[in-house]
């Protein structure tokens, strides 16, 4: 995370400053130096103070700055200047230091010329804070979300027109007066928060349901020429944003068709067709590949359905394959080149009843996540991969009937218990785990845990949600 400051205000760590230029001549005739330190030209701050050191310089001409390494020739990537040039007079550089959680300090140097002159300010930047302490990276946790395969198979949710930024809840503007926004997944990036979701409401007395996309609570629209849309899932690479999603067209005298799409930059690409019904609920970009969650119901001789489970990459559906087959994919996390995807289907029991069979693919090939008996119902729910281990979350049950619940993950083939609840939503930051899991308490009160590395680290009242990011705090992000 970077930090602003100005020459006159340089924040985001210990660093010391100091001026230097040319000496001027003891005897008349005095001379004047063409670029000169003005003011506070050492200064001490620490790592968590956003205010800092002020530092002023003179230039009777033209001058240009640059930084380097003092131990290199090349420019520091944790430091930057704004502007790198200027004229004649009294100035003011701006510099821009990233937090230092390297465990070491730091030095380089801001040279500064003109007429022929330098004039150098030195910034060490400490690794630790005013107490001593090495600093320690602070995070921003963001839940909420919506199942999208559930969302794809009632076109309503249980969602929420809010998420949670560490505990408290945000919640998006409905752009339709009398409308209903409900969110199904959002991202962050950089500064940036980008929600999307859907909006039910009454437009010129009509009935509608449109998708949604917000950027820091802004509302950007989705072009869509039915009355009835929902944007599912969202990825963000550079400056590009693709949003999955899905339209009902209506058919005259019968049933409507469902047709899968996703946006990139506002502009729509089908992947279904206007014949069979189709749903997308996830999408991530692997490499320069657009992957889109979803399946596609195609009718049998008029009589009955088929399923094709699996994702769209680059338009196309590749469908996933298993010896027990498959009744669903519930979500996917992209790695590289490498597409991991969650799903699973049930299994027939003597006494008529079902045992859940869970697996996951990995480039469409599939790997049985567990049996662990038929006296326990499990239930998935997430999936992420960490240096070749792959993590599924859920909740297990024991007995058929039973309503109390524990979240698990599972990795390596062994399940780890968590604690009461669903394990709902799973991502990976910096080599670490976090996993959110949902309970309810006395009085139907719902709370939902943090883990990480399986460990509770925050505890917040409210729903979870299906979706969690994890990201390095920032002061100026406020959504």
């Amino acid at each position: 995370m970077k930090k602003s400051l100005v020459i006159f205000s340089l924040c985001g760590g210990v660093f010391f400053l100091s001026g230097c230029a040319k000496e001027k001549e003891k005897e008349p005739p005095q001379t004047v130096s063409a670029v000169e330190i003005t003011a506070n030209a050492s200064q001490t701050l620490y790592a968590d103070q956003l205010e800092g050191a002020e530092i002023a310089f003179t230039a009777t001409g033209n001058w240009t700055a640059e930084t380097a390494v003092r131990t290199k020739a090349a420019a520091p990537e944790w430091m930057t200047i704004a502007p790198a040039s200027g004229g004649a007079g009294s100035n003011i550089i701006a510099v821009t230091l990233e937090l230092n959680d390297t465990g070491a300090d730091r030095t380089a140097a801001i040279t500064i010329s003109s007429g022929g002159e330098q004039a150098e300010v030195s910034v060490t930047q400490k690794a630790t804070t005013a107490d001593g302490e090495p600093y320690a990276k602070k995070y921003d946790f963001y839940a909420g979300g919506e199942m999208g395969w559930f969302l794809a198979r009632n076109h309503q949710s249980v969602g929420t027109g809010y998420y949670y930024k560490n505990g408290e809840a945000i919640y998006v503007p409905a752009v339709i007066s009398n409308g209903s926004p409900r969110i199904t997944d959002f991202t962050v990036s950089g500064n940036d928060v980008h929600v999307v979701g859907y909006e039910s409401g009454s437009e010129s007395g009509v009935s509608v349901t449109k998708a949604r996309y917000w950027k820091n609570g802004q509302h950007i629209a989705l072009p869509s020429t039915q009355l009835k849309s929902w944007a599912t899932g969202i990825d963000v690479v550079g400056s590009d944003v693709y949003i999955s999603g899905y339209e009902e067209i209506p058919v005259y005298n019968s049933l409507p068709i469902y047709v899968a799409k996703y946006w990139k930059n506002g502009v729509a690409y089908t992947l279904g067709n206007a014949v069979e019904n189709s749903f997308a609920y996830g999408i991530k970009v692997a490499g320069n590949d657009a992957c889109v969650l979803g399946y596609q119901r195609v009718v049998i001789n008029n009589t009955s359905f088929k399923y094709y489970f699996g994702y769209w990459k680059n338009g196309q559906l590749i469908t996933l394959n298993y010896s027990n087959g498959v009744s669903e994919v519930y979500d996917f996390f992209v790695s590289g080149q490498d597409v991991y995807v969650l799903g699973g289907g049930s299994v027939a029991l003597d006494d008529g009843k079902f045992r859940s069979d869970e697996v996951y693919w990995k480039n469409q090939t599939p790997f049985r996540i567990t049996d662990i008996g038929t006296s326990v119902t499990t239930g998935v729910s997430g999936i992420a991969a960490l240096g070749g281990d792959v993590y599924v979350i859920g909740h297990y049950q024991y007995g058929y009937y039973s309503t109390e619940r524990s979240a698990f993950y599972w990795n390596d083939g062994e399940m780890t218990v968590l604690g009461q609840g669903d394990a709902t939503a799973i991502t990976v930051v910096d080599g670490d785990v976090y996993i959110t899991a949902n309970r309810t308490e006395a009085q139907s009160i719902r709370y939902y845990d943090i883990y990480k590395n399986g460990v509770v680290i925050n505890s917040h009242r409210g729903n979870g949600g299906y979706r969690l990011v994890v990201v390095p705090h920032s002061p100026t992000r406020t959504w």
